[in-house]
């Protein structure tokens, strides 16, 4: 999956190689944390680590904000009550 920035309309795609390339963002960040090289995860992930000075934030211009996730289902009507109950979870 290549990495994508953005800064000021200018858009970056990169296929990033490399000796470890996963599709699991829990091994991504672990190899990270574990200084063998950089990342690309979401800042929510990190906040922690960046705050204690564990990771260092890198290409912070070229970021892009993330609005968030979305849920879409078929209909307003006749919403199934699992997939209600869902929803009010996820409005939480």
């Amino acid at each position: 999956m290549p990495w994508e920035f953005e800064t000021d309309g200018r858009a970056l795609r990169l296929q990033v190689q490399g000796p470890l390339i996963c599709n699991s963002s829990d091994l991504a960040l672990a190899a990270v944390r574990a200084g063998c090289g950089v990342g690309w995860t979401m800042a929510e992930d990190v906040t922690h680590d960046i705050a204690t000075g564990q990771l260092e934030q890198v290409l912070d211009d070229w970021s892009q904000p993330y609005p968030g996730a979305f849920l879409y289902h078929p209909s307003r009507r006749q919403v199934p009550p699992p997939l209600q109950t869902l929803i009010a979870y996820l409005k939480q």
